[in-house]
Parts: structure tokens; C-alpha cells; sequence
């Protein structure tokens, strides 16, 4: 989700003066017409307007009240250099503490407009830094956190509205959701992220697919993810020997110990590990299943 700097603007008089037509909003922001009611209806779009005849005002939802509160809180706060773009991607990531390259590997964004965010965040004190590490500052900006966590929700529930009813929930956290569809349907790249095994051809391992699998929200993902995001799909033998053949396959590229620590995938890493040595798991593939398999992929085994 992201605000304009003009969105910014109009939220601002709107709730300040409780409610307000796009005519009126223009001409008090002079703006066009055309332009402003662009705007206000992705925001009403948004979640954070509704309309009563020719009469927008703040919605009844949670993030727009937390919005209104933190916007009319702090009246002399920029909000522009706090909110506006790609910035409110950046502070969805900061619940957690997080370095600016991870940032940079989950938004996409390129290196100095990261650092620029985040020299704008620390200016206004939302944001305190720990050694390489950002997080938000609950203690100054609990408004801040408040709107943010809020927005999350949103996003969480409007993603749920977007799944197709065909979908089918494999994995999920607050953070994370995994989903697999048939694969003679489209999913909104822009709600979604192709992942596992639907993107192990990039890895040397073409699947022959009947479902596609995505992730939520969308991000940029690195092979680690993919290979994560496949062990938590795996719901069955075929999907663990092709997570194994991945494994072999890539292993020198994985970062094991992020792969643990982030996805707590450490038992099944060990799994892994056992079988390949020759021991027998119940619901997974042979050691010997397994080799048959890699000399098609032309894997050393």
C-alpha cells in the first residue's frame, strides 16, 4: 500500500474539516478536478475515504481512524517525508529490526533510496538505530505503529478477498502467506509472488506443474526463499523429492543458517541431511528414489 504526497494532502483537509467534495478539495488544494478525484477514489479504494452522496469522509475503517488520529496528533509533522511512496513499503518492514540490506532484498528498492527513507526516518525519531540495524520506535510513535500494524491487517484481508476460491492455503504466518492455484489460472502479479516450485526451472529443476504456487504479499525473493517456501509446501512425496533434488542441486548457494533461523526449518534441513546418508523416513523419498531421480536432473549424488 502506498500514499501519494497529494493523497497525503487530501486526508489531511479531509479529516481536519470531517468531510469534503472532490470539487471543493481541488480548489482549496488547486489541484484539478480531474486529478483530485483520481486520487480520492484510490483512496476510497484504499480503505481510508467513503462516500455519502458528493460527500467524502474518513471511513469506518480501523487504519483510517489510526491515520486521522496520527496525522491530527502531530499537525506539524511533514508527513510527506514520512509516509509518502515507497517510504510506507520500508516502515512495513521495520516491526522487526532489520539491516538495509535486507530491506533492500525485501523491497526491491534500490540502495540510496533506502538510506535516503531511512535518514529521513531517524531526522524524526520513527525509526532508532542499533548498530547495522532499524526498527520502528514504539516508544516515541506509538500512533505510528498503531496506523502501520493496522494497514497490515488491511492488507492481510484484502488478500484473502483476492485468493480465488480454488485456491488452497498451505502455509501461513502474519508475515507470510503460501498458496498454491491450478495452473490454468492468473493471479494479480502485483497481489502475488511466484515461488517454490513454480519458479525451480531458474534453479536447473523444471517441475511439470498442475498448480501454481505464490506467495503474499508480493516480494523480491532470493533462492533461499524459494528453496524455504517449497519445504513448507511440501505436503506430500512428490513435493519433498523435487525440495530435495533443489537442495542437492543448489546447496552451495543456500544460506543454511538463515534458511533455519528465518523459516525454522532446521528439522527438516536434518531430514534432508539423514536421508541422503541413507536413512529411511517414513513419508519421504529413498535414498535410493532419490539418486534414480538426480541423474535425470544431471545432479551429483
Amino acid at each position: 500500500m502506498r500514499l501519494t504526497k497529494t493523497q497525503l494532502k487530501i486526508l489531511e483537509l479531509i479529516y481536519s474539516k470531517g468531510s469534503g467534495t472532490s470539487k471543493e478539495t481541488a480548489g482549496q488544494l488547486k489541484l484539478t478536478q480531474q486529478y483530485t478525484s483520481k486520487s480520492i477514489t484510490d483512496l476510497k479504494e484504499k480503505g481510508f475515504l467513503e462516500k455519502k452522496g458528493t460527500q467524502y469522509s474518513i471511513s469506518s475503517n480501523v487504519h483510517a481512524y489510526y491515520l486521522r488520529n496520527l496525522l491530527l496528533e502531530h499537525p506539524r509533522t511533514n508527513f510527506e517525508e514520512i509516509l509518502a511512496d515507497s517510504r510506507l513499503d520500508v516502515l512495513m518492514l521495520l516491526f522487526t529490526k532489520r539491516t538495509g540490506k535486507r530491506i533492500r532484498d525485501l523491497s526491491g528498492l534500490s540502495k540510496p533510496l533506502i538510506y535516503k527513507h531511512l535518514r529521513g526516518f531517524l531526522k524524526y525519531g520513527v525509526v532508532v538505530k542499533q548498530g547495522r540495524y532499524y526498527k520502528l520506535n514504539n516508544v516515541l510513535w506509538s500512533e505510528l505503529v498503531d496506523f502501520l500494524e493496522s494497514c497490515s491487517k488491511y492488507q492481510n484481508v484484502l488478500a484473502y478477498t483476492n485468493l480465488p476460491t480454488v485456491s488452497r492455503v498451505l502455509y501461513e504466518t502474519k508475515d507470510l502467506k503460501l498458496f498454491e492455484v491450478p495452473a490454468n489460472l492468473k493471479i494479480d502479479e502485483k497481489t502475488a509472488t511466484f515461488t517454490a516450485f513454480s519458479v525451480f526451472d531458474k534453479y536447473g529443476i523444471p517441475v511439470r506443474l498442475t498448480h501454481n504456487y505464490f506467495c503474499m504479499p508480493p516480494q523480491k525473493l532470493g533462492i533461499n526463499d524459494v528453496f524455504a517456501h517449497a519445504a513448507l509446501c511440501s505436503d506430500n512425496m512428490r513435493k519433498r523429492l523435487f525440495t530435495i533434488l533443489f537442495y542437492l542441486k543448489n546447496k552451495g548457494l543456500l544460506d543454511i543458517k538463515y534458511i533455519e533461523e528465518k523459516y525454522k526449518l532446521r528439522g527438516y534441513i536434518n531430514k534432508i541431511n539423514a536421508i541422503l546418508k541413507g536413512e529411511t523416513i517414513r513419508e519421504y523419498p529413498t535414498t535410493e528414489e532419490i539418486k534414480q531421480k538426480a541423474e535425470l536432473y544431471d545432479i551429483k549424488y
